[in-house]
């Protein structure tokens, strides 16, 4: 065999070797995602967020309010309103809100984010409540508020469609009367790709996971070495029209904004003297 030929051997073996590798990190990562519980799923997401710097910087932090949330905000938020905001991270749009005029408190799970929040927080020349907490247990400090801010995907991070309906239900009744919860959610572009469902399935049962991946679930692995986990629950419309109306809310309105095609879905309280944006918008039903 030729000198050239044994080289172009070689190349074959070690492309061949890639790729089997590659076939093998995801079918380990799949494997993983499918013995991963509830607890574990927002332990691993947490740690996810945490690794990606880029959204640490001072310049991300001081970039302030992206395009479309501007005009979401804009839009229906009350002027100088009170905002509870969940996943407030390290403050992007904590700053953001506080230089259009709002009110804020703020709460993540993350007290690296929190630390750093607060750190540029205190030479702003603004003030705002920041709390290190679960939303699912956390009671934010003012009366009322005029709105409840998901912040960019969080709510899609909730994995337990439960805790999502009670996490409303409770935000609900801290509203004014004319109060809205605010959610921005990831369009079909922005979701990580579904794994393999039967493998995820195998995993879990193998493990006697208690709850297993459902379909609507979807993951991306940062790095087996990190050992972060990115997890989105898939919702459309009619997710969010369920899960709102479970808790004492409706849909008053749904669309796409954004070169990312990101949805921005707003909630209104069905009781009687419900947000003035509820008669504004065909979409409602109690």
């Amino acid at each position: 065999m030729t000198v050239p030929r044994v080289r172009a051997v070689i190349v074959d073996m070690l492309l061949l070797g890639a790729v089997l590798l590659r076939r093998g990190s995801s079918l380990l990562s799949t494997l993983a995602i499918g013995v991963c519980d509830l607890v574990e799923l927002q332990t691993r997401n947490l740690r996810y967020y945490e690794r990606l710097e880029n959204f640490q910087t001072v310049g991300h932090i001081q970039s302030g309010l992206m395009d479309w949330e501007q005009e979401a905000y804009s839009r229906y938020l009350t002027t100088n309103g009170t905002i509870g905001l969940i996943g407030c991270g390290a403050g992007r749009d904590v700053l953001g809100l506080l230089e259009q005029g709002y009110a804020v408190d703020g709460v993540d799970t993350s007290e690296k984010c929190i630390e750093l929040a607060l750190r540029h927080l205190e030479g702003s020349g603004y003030e705002a409540g920041l709390f290190l907490a679960d939303i699912a247990s956390f009671e934010f400090p003012r009366q009322a508020y005029d709105a409840f801010i998901f912040s960019w995907f969080t709510y899609n991070h909730i994995p337990d469609t439960l805790v999502r309906i009670q996490i409303l239900d409770r935000l609900r009744r801290r509203l004014t009367s004319d109060g809205i919860i605010l959610l921005t959610l990831p369009g079909p572009a922005e979701l990580p790709q579904p794994s393999k469902r039967w493998i995820t399935r195998l995993a879990a049962k193998v493990s006697c996971n208690p709850n297993p991946p459902g379909s609507k679930d979807r993951f991306l692995v940062r790095s087996l070495q990190d050992g972060g986990l990115l997890y989105m629950r898939a919702l459309d419309q009619d997710d969010i029209v369920s899960e709102a109306g479970a808790a004492g809310l409706r849909l008053i309105h749904f669309e796409h904004m954004g070169e990312g095609e990101s949805i921005v879905a707003v909630l209104s309280s069905c009781r009687p003297a419900a947000s003035k944006l509820s008669r504004a918008f065909p979409i409602c039903s109690d």
